[in-house]
């Protein structure tokens, strides 16, 4: 199957609110042969205040390619969407992109009113190559050499793995991601081609049902560690998978009460692991646990009797499955109502489009900008009506002015709103980002050209101050 490595650069960290400013990504095949590439820049999004670190010193985007890029930000969505349906189905791969450069992909398709999950549905997959060369690290300590924290582990940043003058550059990192995922496949290839067959939801979920011992690998506290565990079952509530750590015999607790089995659910050491299976974590054969000394000890046989008797206590599994949903739901009552989610944040509200707004999603993107302006009122979600009508705004300002006056004025208090709001937001605001540029003028009094660059920085936001302080 074919594969994607991609990177993106935003204007900052928010994956609802920042923009994409640049978007890298390059087709190989499973032999890691070039067949396409697709490289694509926007300029910044109307109604967008940047984080100076991010677009100075993190991406390095020059103000006045923020300014005067051809390509719109709702533009190159699109572009981009062209390119990867161009190329069918494929394995999609970034560093940390399930927790970060996915999110931001799904959110501006949902935000451009397109459908969102592009890159793990109609038979594409996502990977993640942070998860697969930690997974390296730890079976074979030869793989690849890292630098050592203070506290003694292996640092896996990008930057650190595959040291680059260009590095934080979309093109660059996309590079080095696709180096990174390479030198797996040629000095570990059963652990690769183990981790590409388990990347979708329903692979891994039939993995961790059909192994009666399996390997799961957690990174927390800075650590990536081994667990020999079996399958218990799936969250009732968050459709997890749920394991037994095989370092404690289930068998010493078949006996206890639910209160008892509550109290030892609930406390470290934890005898349940979470399987992410729609994460792209890496889940391997029992026999990698052994890497561990704690299950090296007790021996494969015996995981594996442990594994049988709690397979053939289907009582006691249930148990757990009860209690852990009885938990969930009492953590979800002891929550306060949810707060007000802004458009941007409720792709995960629980309501997927329906089919009438579906349809006008595809009769929208098919119309003319004088038509597409029709549609803002149309959607049976309100959500749906503020993305059209940001969109029109963005694309075709000065229609959307002469055609409609009131949503005209309506998009721009909203952008008003929110770049002057002097809350602790989600976004940058004019607030922060003067903060942002007080702080660097200070780091860079000595340094005439940062100095002169900061003035440009300043200049862009202040022309976006002066355009929406009298909406």
């Amino acid at each position: 199957m074919n594969m994607v490595f991609l990177d993106l650069e935003a204007s900052g960290a928010s994956t609802s609110f920042d923009c994409v400013l640049e978007i890298y990504a390059k087709l190989v095949d499973d032999e890691f042969n070039t067949l396409d590439e697709f490289h694509g820049r926007s300029k910044l999004k109307e109604g967008v205040i940047p984080n100076l670190t991010a677009v100075m010193e993190v991406c390095k985007i020059s103000p006045n390619t923020l300014r005067n890029t051809n390509t719109s930000n709702f533009q190159l969505i699109l572009d981009a969407e062209n390119k990867f349906k161009s190329w069918g189905k494929a394995i999609y791969f970034g560093h940390n992109a399930v927790n970060y450069d996915f999110e931001v992909i799904r959110k501006w398709l949902f935000k451009s009113l397109k459908k969102p999950y592009l890159t793990n549905t109609n038979g594409n997959k996502q990977g993640d190559v942070l998860n697969i060369i930690r997974s390296a690290k730890l079976i074979d300590d030869k793989i690849i050499k890292t630098k050592i924290s203070e506290k003694g582990n292996p640092i896996f940043k990008l930057d650190t793995l595959i040291p680059r003058k260009d590095s934080h550059g979309a093109k660059s990192d996309t590079i080095a991601c696709e180096s990174l995922g390479k030198l797996v496949y040629q000095k570990n290839k059963n652990l690769w081609n183990s981790y590409l067959n388990t990347l979708s939801r329903e692979s891994a979920e039939n993995f961790v049902k059909s192994e009666k011992v399996f390997c799961s690998h957690e990174w927390f506290y800075g650590k990536l560690r081994s667990y020999a565990v079996s399958h218990i079952g799936f969250h009732k509530v968050y459709r997890w998978g749920l394991a037994w750590d095989l370092s404690l015999a289930p068998q010493d607790f078949f006996n206890l009460n639910d209160i008892d089995l509550k109290k030892i659910l609930s406390k470290p050491p934890k005898p349940v692991r979470t399987i992410r299976t729609n994460k792209s974590i890496v889940l391997l054969k029992g026999e990698y646990a052994l890497e561990n000394e704690v299950y090296k000890k007790i021996g494969i046989e015996t995981l594996k009797s442990r594994a049988d008797a709690l397979q053939k206590n289907e009582k006691f599994r249930n148990r757990i499955l009860d209690i852990i949903e009885e938990t969930a739901l009492e953590k979800q009552n002891l929550k306060q109502d949810k707060p007000n989610l802004m458009p941007e944040e409720t792709i995960y509200d629980g309501k997927f489009a329906d089919k009438k707004d579906e349809k006008l999603m595809e009769e929208f993107h098919k119309a003319s900008w004088e038509e597409k302006i029709k549609f803002i009122s149309k959607f049976n979600a309100d959500k749906y009506n503020h993305f059209a009508a940001h969109i029109c705004y963005e694309e075709r300002e000065d229609l959307l002015q002469s055609s409609s006056k009131s949503i005209y004025k309506m998009v721009k208090e909203d952008i008003s709103r929110r770049i002057f709001s002097d809350k602790n937001e989600n976004w940058t605001t004019v607030g922060d980002f003067m903060k942002q540029i007080d702080d660097a003028r200070a780091k860079y009094e000595n340094e005439p050209e940062k100095l002169k660059l900061l003035e440009e920085y300043n200049d862009l936001v202040m022309d976006i101050q002066k355009k929406y302080e009298a909406a």
